[in-house]
């Protein structure tokens, strides 16, 4: 894998754990919405930004993982992803930037729906997205 496809990959998965910790705790549902969403959708695509390929998974879930077990913050996984996705804008498309935000929603819906953490967090993105 390349080092910028390394890279994004594993930027994802810090947005992707700061979405699930943004209520201070990860929930099973939440963990499972990630994979499944992941694994069901990310190879519609066949290559991402610059030829990419879309199957990291095992690199967003590896870097999801160590997020977990040292307890990392939400805000400072969201900034990391952030200051990425500003370095490197070329590499999100649309159709990357719409799975990364469908598999959000996912997250932030797969246990008892969205809540304010979870909103605020998304709305954080869709600003991202849009500027």
């Amino acid at each position: 894998m390349e080092n910028n496809e390394y890279r994004l990959h594993q930027n994802l998965g810090k947005l992707f754990y700061a979405i699930a910790i943004a209520d201070k705790q990860i929930n099973t549902e939440e963990i499972v919405a990630l994979k499944t969403t992941i694994l069901k959708n990310w190879y519609t695509l066949d290559t991402g930004p610059n030829g990419f390929h879309l199957d990291g998974h095992q690199e967003i879930f590896s870097v999801f993982t160590h997020l977990q077990n040292t307890k990392a913050k939400s805000d400072t996984c969201f900034m990391e992803f952030r200051e990425f996705f500003n370095e490197n804008r070329h590499y999100f498309t649309e159709d990357i930037m719409k799975l990364i935000w469908d598999t959000s929603q996912a997250i932030a819906c797969s246990f008892a729906q969205k809540n304010k953490s979870e909103l605020i967090l998304l709305a954080k993105l869709k600003i991202l997205f849009e500027s």
